[in-house]
């Protein structure tokens, strides 16, 4: 199912060593899936936290661009 918009989860872990990784952002297409990609990074870490943000997906550089009533002449 396309998707107007992606993921970033962001986590806050352990890893094996005891150091703590905070504010670590990671896009998903679901929470799993972003679990998946930091386990592959961080193998044998500990989740504390994890929270998600929805990112548009024009970026917004392109949605100035697209006004051109703002641009300079």
């Amino acid at each position: 199912m396309p998707s107007s918009a992606t993921i970033k989860y962001r986590f806050r872990i352990r890893t094996r060593q005891g150091l703590v990784v905070e504010k670590l952002m990671i896009h998903g297409r679901n929470e799993a899936h972003a679990e998946h990609k930091l386990r592959q990074m961080y193998p044998h870490c500990e989740i504390i936290e994890c929270s998600f943000r929805a990112t548009p997906s024009v970026p917004p550089m392109l949605a100035i661009r697209s006004e051109p009533s703002i641009l300079p002449r």
